[in-house]
């Protein structure tokens, strides 16, 4: 069988793994950088299945004329692959898009989407209620889990080596932020919070790594990083698959300060390197963090607040049986049974 999947495998570590472990099961995939081109009307002619990612981005576009165009061209793309009986799969890693550039077009393009999708692919239970809840899909559903990145990422140094790279006190209680900062992910409420609680905990040592979207977010982390120089760790760009080990290593805790979810990779990548996480309570979360988190109300500061500093009362070793744990839970999440689901998928 061969299966299209138009965008890069480099682009996520998802698309990597999953790619990797549906090609061990003799599944031939096909890449294009993204359904404008020649090459991916030659693909889809090949192929028998044209498995979709993260859709909000086929269309999107800051221009409304352009998002307009690349609108009707991706319907008329996706009714004639529907005419030639091609068969079209859906993963859903938003139930609704993020930061939505034009909102009622991506809202339709959503609709439409999931309504010409032969089958749909979410990874949690809340999110096939949603779809039956907002979009009235009951059936076509498959529920397979986000796979876990246990031996993605290199993971050979101890917590006192990390420390020592990052120049971060042995005592210190580290609170780690890790991944793209986008304005829904909470970052201006973390800010918040930690401005209140540094001067009061002298343990506390938070640490904020990934890229930057926007120039006031960055402009605001950066004002944030020169008041407490120091007493934080601020790196804000892609962090290379090699280094990620010395900042999930050195950290106590994560922090998730999301203001909506329905996926969580970062989520996923804290449980792989055996941490627990400071996170808002959303049943996405829940489902793979069971008891093992550190919960706060979404979009409440106070709540935050609160959560960090129970995980700092609670101190390393609490929080090393609630990473230890959670990692276990994670384990159960292997690729080889998420590639077997996502073949039986393709197969009915």
């Amino acid at each position: 069988m061969r299966v299209l999947i138009p965008i890069k495998r480099e682009s996520h570590p998802y698309l990597r793994l999953l790619c990797t472990h549906i090609e061990k099961y003799g599944i031939e995939v096909l890449h294009t950088r993204n359904i404008w081109s020649f090459k991916f009307l030659k693909y889809a002619y090949l192929a028998q299945v044209i498995h979709l990612h993260w859709i909000e981005f086929i269309v999107r576009s800051k221009n409304l004329l352009a998002e307009s165009l690349k609108f009707w061209a991706a319907c008329l793309i996706f009714l004639c692959l529907k005419i030639v009986k091609k068969r079209i799969f859906v993963t859903l890693h938003n139930i609704q898009p993020h930061e939505k550039v034009h909102p009622k077009l991506e809202e339709v393009w959503f609709r439409i989407a999931i309504k010409i999708a032969d089958k749909i692919i979410v990874h949690n239970y809340y999110s096939h209620k949603v779809l039956k809840n907002y979009y009235g899909i009951t059936d076509k559903v498959y529920i397979i889990p986000h796979g876990n990145f246990v031996g993605f990422y290199p993971n050979k140094v101890d917590r006192e080596t990390a420390r020592k790279k990052l120049s971060i006190p042995e005592d210190a209680f580290v609170v780690l932020y890790f991944g793209l900062i986008r304005d829904y992910k909470g970052i201006d409420d973390l800010l918040t919070v930690l401005r209140e609680l540094l001067p009061i905990y002298s343990q506390l040592f938070p640490v904020i790594c990934g890229k930057s979207e926007g120039k006031r977010l960055h402009k605001e982390i950066m004002k944030f990083s020169e008041e407490f120089v120091g007493k934080c760790i601020v790196r804000l760009e892609y962090i290379p698959d090699e280094e990620v080990q010395f900042y999930m290593n050195a950290a106590d805790v994560g922090v998730i300060p999301y203001k909506e979810i329905t996926t969580s990779g970062t989520v996923i990548l804290f449980q792989s390197f055996a941490k627990t996480v400071i996170v808002p309570k959303l049943s996405p979360i829940k489902e793979i963090l069971g008891d093992y988190g550190i919960y706060f109300q979404p979009n409440n500061k106070e709540s935050l607040k609160s959560s960090i500093i129970k995980a700092i009362n609670f101190g390393r070793y609490q929080m090393q049986f609630f990473g230890r744990k959670a990692y276990e839970k994670i384990l159960k999440m292997d690729w080889d049974s998420i590639a077997k689901l996502t073949l039986k998928s393709y197969a009915e």
